[in-house]
């Protein structure tokens, strides 16, 4: 028995006709693109300052592994959070004097000399911090410095903080984050990007 043909797509003869039928196309593709792999997120407080502010808008990339020093999405008790990576399954990681310290070893960082004032109108120190490749900003407040005492991220979990180190409800807090419940990777900053982080490939 012959084998079946598929009909073959014929576009339409006119310009203007086959100028839309792509453009119709183009947004279909982006809308599918959207739904499965990128997904808009917009941040509702000030535990990633300064990365990231209150209001700001982005996208997730729901495709991509976590890697350390990424910022991620993540959902837990019915609402979306946004954190760093600091440390990935299996590693041992502490905070101490507002330091994270991974397999032992403290992440590298450092003051800048600079002053951010949030909107409870604390002034804190601005610090970088260099992780998994990324370099980022930081926040400190040394009267308020939050420690984690010592521990092993187990199979399948992360390790997060907030940029805002010590104004920030995370792992330090409700434990590690289960890969499952990590809706994605930050992918971009919509319209802020200056403050955003140095991109992976470009940090020192």
């Amino acid at each position: 028995m012959a084998a079946a043909t598929l009909p073959r797509l014929r576009l339409p003869s006119s310009g203007r006709a086959r100028a839309a039928l792509l453009a119709a196309v183009s947004v279909l593709a982006a809308v599918a693109l959207r739904g499965f792999a990128l997904e808009p997120f917009e941040v509702a407080s000030e535990s990633m300052l300064p990365t990231l502010e209150a209001g700001d808008r982005l996208f997730v990339n729901k495709l991509r592994t976590p890697q350390r020093g990424d910022v991620v999405v993540f959902e837990r008790g019915g609402a979306r959070f946004v954190k760093r990576v600091i440390a990935l399954p299996g590693e041992r990681v502490a905070v101490r004097g507002g330091c994270a310290f991974v397999n032992g070893v403290a992440v590298e960082e450092w003051t800048t000399g600079t002053l951010h004032v949030d909107a409870a109108g604390r002034a804190l120190a601005g610090r970088r911090e260099r992780i998994g490749g990324v370099e980022h900003a930081l926040l400190d407040d040394p009267g308020a410095t939050r420690d984690a005492a010592d521990v092993v991220v187990p199979s399948g979990h992360y390790f997060v903080l907030g940029d805002n180190r010590d104004h920030s409800e995370d792992s330090r807090d409700f434990g590690m984050i289960p890969r499952e419940a990590v809706v994605g990777v930050v992918a971009n900053l919509l319209g802020r990007g200056p403050r955003f982080e140095q991109p992976r490939n470009e940090a020192r």
